[in-house]
């Protein structure tokens, strides 16, 4: 084979593997992206936005409304131990408007005496109610009617304004706009959550 056309082949196999130079008639910086680059990114990163919001605002609803259930959980657990150990009916008093939650405390002079009629108050910030006050349900939460949680000091726990199940226990409805959740109190004071919807 000639030698000139040995040239030609090798000439014409190199080239086909690299691209041509086009950019010999301008400069180009070395460093950072164009605005058309960053346009892009933005606009992907808005979409990807849009469709996570609705998740991500389902599971803040969610959250909140779990956070309550517990809240009422722990209410009423407080109100039946504190009136165990300090010899008191306690009331757990869920409103609906505004929706909260608060512990009452009997402030009679001898609340074990028979024939007392028991006075509830507020409970204070004293020996009775350390660190208890009224709490206001999440935004979006909310009781579907209201009531009361009468905790007597030999441990009962008996309800006022509330539905009963089937078994007799008192329960509180609470839900949010897609979820509602009956929290139902036995006469032990065991407290459960049924998921309604």
């Amino acid at each position: 084979m000639k030698y000139w056309v040995k040239e030609l082949i090798i000439a014409f196999i190199g080239s086909c593997g690299a691209p041509p130079d086009r950019s010999a008639g301008r400069r180009r910086s070395s460093g950072g992206f164009s605005s058309l680059e960053l346009l892009f990114v933005v606009m992907i990163v808005l979409i990807m936005s849009t469709l996570a919001l609705p998740n991500m605002l389902e599971m803040r609803n969610n959250y909140n409304l779990q956070g309550d259930l517990r809240l009422v959980q722990v209410m009423i657990q407080t109100g039946r131990y504190n009136a165990i150990s300090h010899g008191r009916q306690y009331q757990v008093v869920m409103q609906t408007d505004p929706h909260q939650v608060r512990l009452q405390v009997d402030d009679t002079a001898d609340p074990q005496d028979p024939l007392h009629v028991p006075n509830f108050v507020n409970c204070p910030n004293d020996q009775y109610c350390r660190g208890v006050s009224p709490v206001s349900l999440s935004r979006g939460v909310q009781f579907v009617r209201g009531g009361t949680l009468t905790c007597v000091f030999n441990g009962s726990v008996t309800g006022t304004g509330f539905d009963t199940t089937p078994t007799g226990e008192p329960y509180v409805e609470v839900r949010n706009k897609k979820h509602e959740y009956q929290v139902a109190v036995s006469p032990l004071g065991r407290v459960r959550l049924v998921r309604v919807k």
